[in-house]
């Protein structure tokens, strides 16, 4: 068991020691540089799709595949630190990718307009509809209270911030509605939840927030493009006579 607990603290340790220096060289801890952090949240959000995949590779059920298809024997111990190997391997990517998008939409919560604030609530929504992914495994649990976390601080940004013009409380309080449906859905036991149409609506509900979330990401990003685009094109009437 201390063998263990070590190995969990070091792997802590090593998830936040990752998500510090990421954070260190995207923005250098300057408030000023968003950019890193908009794309840290979306490309982890996104990669959460591929863990599953990449560590049952690295695990080496591939090769305890081939060994089995081929002579037809493969002892259990095998099997069993191979699992071990593969749910090691998950939990440390599910982790690392969780925090460095809970930590980039903490950034731009903290530093970013309403535009990366709304990306922050939208990366937290996405998070907690991928811990469904990993269900049958303890990581999905941090998972989702990371979602839940980045979801309740963007979100209570956004409606402290109460912005002109554009009403953005609507889409705020359909995402919390929806991240505490996922969080009662979750709660329940596996065997209760309907396995036709409770999934269809958790796929869709996850598409919806994945491209609401790209849009979210492109919005955010819109001003700095049209002010790069005004000033290329006031170099450009300058310089030409």
């Amino acid at each position: 068991m201390p063998v263990v607990i070590g190995h969990f603290g070091a792997a802590v340790a090593a998830v936040f020691g990752v998500a510090a220096a990421f954070l260190y060289v995207t923005t250098g801890y300057d408030p000023e540089h968003l950019t890193g952090p908009r794309i840290a949240a979306a490309v982890a959000v996104v990669l959460l799709g591929l863990v599953s995949r990449v560590s049952i590779a690295q695990g080496g059920f591939a090769t305890a595949d081939f060994i089995v298809r081929n002579s037809g024997v493969i002892g259990a111990d095998a099997i069993g630190s191979r699992l071990r190997a593969a749910e090691v391997r998950l939990a440390g990517i599910v982790l690392t990718l969780g925090v460095v998008a809970t930590g980039s939409g903490w950034w731009l919560t903290s530093y970013g307009e309403t535009a990366d604030r709304l990306v922050a609530a939208l990366v937290g929504v996405c998070l907690v509809l991928r811990s469904r992914l990993f269900e049958q495994t303890w990581p999905a649990v941090p998972l989702a209270v990371l979602g839940a976390g980045g979801v309740g601080v963007a979100g209570y940004h956004l409606v402290t911030e109460r912005p002109t013009g554009v009403m953005w409380l609507t889409p705020v309080a359909v995402a919390l509605a929806f991240g505490a449906l996922l969080a009662v859905l979750k709660g329940l036991p596996t065997r209760t939840v309907p396995s036709g149409p409770g999934r269809r609506l958790l796929y869709w509900g996850e598409t919806t927030a994945m491209i609401a979330m790209i849009c979210a990401l492109a919005n955010a990003f819109a001003p700095d493009w049209t002010g790069d685009s005004a000033a290329a094109l006031d170099l450009a009437g300058r310089v030409t006579p």
